[in-house]
């Protein structure tokens, strides 16, 4: 945690800190009060807490900065907060318990993304590490959509056709969309894939064996240059996904012909050396749950360009 980072805690009209609070960091100028900017959006961990990685440029003369914490239903909350300068060894924002795996793309160089969670950590082949103040490690990795790509070093176990799992992933397109995949998973005979067509995003889950789609949901892409987190939810006990992007539930559907793939999970390629897609990767992580939208939205807000 830096030196100036902004920290505090939300608590409730009685005092009791507030979990999963919205906390909110604007600013200002004194020539214009009115015109308040959204610099950055968190959550607070489980006592409350909550720290902004972020640090203020002004000197308090002409800027101004605010914090203000809000439930999702926008009830108001009491919040204290430190200012820049001051330090704590607070935990930073939550995202929900359930995660499994998670790269935060915070080593800046390199061909290992290191694990958060557990040990399974990635291996990149090719890509170009940018920096960006706005992902979670103030990095992301740029894939080129010709032959880069991030392997798990195994299959994670939270995914399989008869367990609830969940995978977020920040994704970032600065020119036009072109068709591509974003993340595959196979065990061999089952593969969920989310992929760019050319003005769609598309999830499906496929029976390898019988070539049977069990479900599918896509949404038409915003124009470029656009930062979204898809998170997509799989009900093993219906055999259905659920696709959000920026924690909005998408509902439409687009029928994608795939076929047999390797087996593991591939973010950038079709996991057959093929499709590959041409993006941005931020923090990818995998929940061993089917999150509900509270908990979509939750993983949303952790992300700090949200």
């Amino acid at each position: 945690m830096a030196q100036d980072d902004i920290q505090g805690q939300v608590v409730d009209g009685s005092g009791n800190p507030v979990s999963g609070a919205i906390v909110e960091l604007t600013k200002s100028y004194q020539s214009s009060p009115q015109d308040e900017q959204v610099v950055r959006r968190v959550t607070t961990d489980s006592n409350g807490n909550y720290i902004f990685d972020y640090h203020p440029d002004g000197d308090g003369t002409t800027q101004e900065w605010h914090v203000a914490a809000y439930s999702h239903d926008g009830t108001a909350y009491v919040n204290s907060f430190n200012n820049p300068g001051v330090t704590a060894d607070l935990p930073e924002v939550a995202i929900p318990d359930s995660a499994v795996l998670q790269y935060q793309i915070d080593e800046g160089s390199g061909t290992t993304l290191t694990d958060a969670i557990g040990s399974n950590d990635g291996s990149l082949t090719g890509g170009t590490w940018t920096s960006d103040t706005d992902m979670r490690g103030d990095y992301r990795i740029n894939l080129d959509g010709t032959d880069d790509y991030i392997e798990s070093s195994s299959n994670p176990t939270a995914m399989a056709r008869d367990t609830d799992f969940s995978v977020a992933l920040t994704v970032v397109k600065e020119s036009s969309v072109s068709s591509g995949s974003i993340t595959n998973w196979s065990d061999g005979t089952n593969q969920f894939n989310v992929h760019f067509g050319s003005s769609f995003i598309n999830t499906t889950w496929y029976d390898e064996s019988t070539t049977t789609v069990l479900d599918e949901e896509s949404f038409s892409t915003p124009s470029t240059p656009f930062t979204l987190r898809l998170c997509v939810v799989w009900d093993s006990s219906n055999e259905v996904l659920t696709l959000y992007q920026n924690a909005t539930e998408e509902t439409g559907s687009d029928n994608a012909g795939i076929g047999t793939r390797t087996e593991g999970w591939f973010i950038g390629q079709g996991g057959r050396d093929e499709n590959y897609g041409e993006f941005g990767i931020d923090n990818p992580i995998v929940y061993e749950a089917s999150l509900s939208s509270s908990e979509v939205q939750q993983d949303y807000d952790a992300q700090p360009w949200s």
